[in-house]
């Protein structure tokens, strides 16, 4: 019973992100083909076809397009792009998980998180790659359909985005964020009970408990706070 529960509150999650890469993408596709219309520019198939191919045009020396958020064209006539991880698309997805973790977990690096985003935008982009948005063409968003290339993201942000990168991922995706507050939170996707003491557990720093080695220090299960006799791991009933 938990363990199916916990499965479905995870597919819950996963859906939810997925849903989330669809929905920036369509809306920037539909953006698109809105300010062109003056100007008769991103209105047939063909042309949105190609702008989808060149944004999942990757390469192993340059990555994906669609997750910088920049590029520059070199002296030497070379594209190089900048803003790892920072592109609109991948960053209005982060922000709908950062709004759903609360913003003291914002703080820290979600490098699991960043890479299925980029799996999630990924998927809603390739939706649009015959040049019409066709919800069946990329598949699922499941761990069978987009699991080795969420790693193949994990991999790059691991190793190569830099803590200063980290700093300008969170500020960035905090502005996108803003207007997320209303949505669902982790604790009402996965049913945490307000009261529950398992989800209050606080991490105190205690650099001199660190560093002892003494077997003598008081632990949590023999020191009563009440008055009464606490209840330690050694003893004998």
């Amino acid at each position: 019973m938990v363990v199916s529960r916990t499965k479905q509150k995870l597919c819950d999650f996963r859906n939810g992100m997925g849903l989330e890469g669809v929905t920036n993408a369509c809306e920037h596709m539909q953006e698109k083909m809105a300010a062109g219309k003056e100007s008769n520019l991103f209105q047939t198939i063909n042309e949105r076809k190609a702008y989808v191919e060149e944004l999942l045009k990757g390469d192993a020396k340059s990555g994906m397009p669609f997750v910088y958020s920049r590029m520059k064209v070199t002296a030497s006539g070379t594209v190089e792009y900048q803003g790892a991880f920072q592109s609109p698309l991948v960053l209005k997805t982060f922000a709908w998980h950062l709004a759903l973790i609360g913003e003291p977990g914002a703080r820290d690096r979600q490098a699991g998180a960043l890479a299925l985003c980029a799996t999630a935008v990924e998927r809603g982009l390739r939706m649009w790659q015959q040049g019409e948005f066709d919800a069946a063409f990329p598949g699922t968003f499941s761990e069978a359909a987009c699991g080795a290339k969420s790693l193949e993201y994990l991999h790059a942000i691991t190793k190569n985005l830099t803590d200063n990168t980290w700093k300008v991922i969170l500020k960035r995706a905090a502005k996108y964020n803003k207007g997320k507050k209303n949505g669902p939170t982790i604790n009402a996707l996965l049913d945490v009970r307000a009261e529950s003491a398992r989800a209050h557990i606080v991490d105190i720093p205690n650099e001199e408990y660190i560093d002892s080695d003494s077997e003598e220090s008081e632990d949590v299960f023999s020191v009563s706070t009440t008055g009464s006799i606490g209840v330690s791991l050694s003893q004998k009933e």
